[in-house]
């Protein structure tokens, strides 16, 4: 709900006014950012009301488990019409959502590939894809490690009080999912223009030199902002798998004299890995097409396939935009069956051992 709430280039391209569409819109074209604030501002109260439905509908409600590998549920096989309706519903489902407009892409991809008109597009195509997968990936590994990290330190907290405090202040920073891409690039530009002047002050007196861009129109700015918007993604992943652990092991282990940072890296981290793997494929799809953010903070010349996409259909030539989106299909569903085969030979594994 809160991606479809954030979109901006589906709903740009059809023409359909949306709350996050409009931020951009009066941001860029208005240049009214007082009136995308408050567009922004909405977005927020909408997010934070869906997050606090969200947590009172959960309650107390926890799932430990005993160990890294679940139980996997027993099959309920259908017959007669059952089976063929159920098979239908799902076939329907998938041939509209991905079989159709695939094929659609496929088709274009493959008269571009044979059009002798067409421009050597061959020439960037591997940078947009380096860059993509670089950026994508060290998001991924950012995002993961800070939610680890922060997951942690609330679950180590055991003054009821402070627990409290701790997991307001992570609705807080998880915020950053519901807000349009083009708003946390704003933000970071007004935070990080500041610090990135100061920085080359402080050197320029120390050294004689001044950097330049080290923060805005720079790598770290992106990832940052990447940070402030995928956060939620993440930690969730990490805090829904490290639910799932029983405290009795981890008071076990602090019983014997581990410190908590040791019973992070000896308990936890082994036993939420999928979830971990998992957080970090969905920030790095998410990562791979995310577009107002990166056009926005992206070092000069430091394009994407997302933005490669999206120049090519804004100047309405479908076709040449087939490449770059089948591109980021590709790249986003190859970690995911890699997680895929993981999981299924460590259940094979778990079987084997339990046999």
């Amino acid at each position: 709900m809160m991606e479809a709430m954030t979109d901006y280039g589906t709903v740009s391209f059809f023409g359909y006014p949306t709350l996050s569409e409009g931020v951009v819109r009066i941001w860029e074209g208005r240049m009214d950012r007082a009136a995308a604030t408050e567009l922004a501002a909405l977005l927020l109260l909408v997010a934070f009301g869906i997050m606090l439905l969200e947590r009172a509908l959960r309650g107390q409600a926890k799932y430990y488990q005993q160990g890294g590998a679940r139980r996997r549920p027993q099959r309920l096989r259908l017959r007669g019409w059952q089976q063929w309706g159920a098979f239908g519903a799902c076939m329907t489902l998938l041939g509209i959502a991905f079989v159709l407009p695939v094929t659609q892409l496929v088709a274009w991809a493959i008269g571009e590939l044979h059009d002798p008109s067409v421009g050597a597009w061959q020439n960037i195509f591997g940078d947009y894809v380096v860059n993509s997968v670089t950026l994508a990936g060290m998001a991924a590994g950012f995002v993961i490690g800070l939610g680890l990290i922060v997951a942690h330190g609330v679950r180590s907290t055991s003054i009821t009080g402070e627990r409290r405090v701790a997991r307001g202040l992570t609705r807080l920073v998880t915020l950053g999912y519901a807000m349009p891409g083009a708003v946390v690039a704003v933000g970071v530009l007004i935070w990080l223009t500041p610090l990135n002047t100061a920085i080359n002050d402080i050197s320029d007196q120390l050294f004689g030199v001044q950097p330049g861009l080290v923060l805005i129109g720079a790598v770290p700015g992106l990832i940052y902002a990447y940070v402030v918007r995928f956060m939620a993604v993440g930690f969730n992943s990490v805090e829904a798998s490290l639910d799932k652990v029983t405290p009795n092991m981890e008071g076990a282990a602090r019983t014997l004299g581990a410190r908590p940072s040791r019973v992070l890296r000896r308990i936890h981290m082994p036993m939420v890995r999928t979830g971990m793997a998992a957080g970090a494929i969905l920030v790095f799809v998410d990562v791979m097409k995310e577009l107002p953010a990166t056009l926005m903070l992206r070092p000069f010349g430091m394009d994407t396939l997302a933005l490669w996409a999206y120049f090519l259909a804004a100047e309405s030539f479908w076709e040449a935009a087939a490449i770059p989106s089948l591109t980021i299909l590709v790249v986003g569903l190859v970690p995911v069956l890699l997680l895929m085969l993981v999981g299924e030979q460590r259940r094979r594994d778990a079987a084997c051992d339990t046999v």
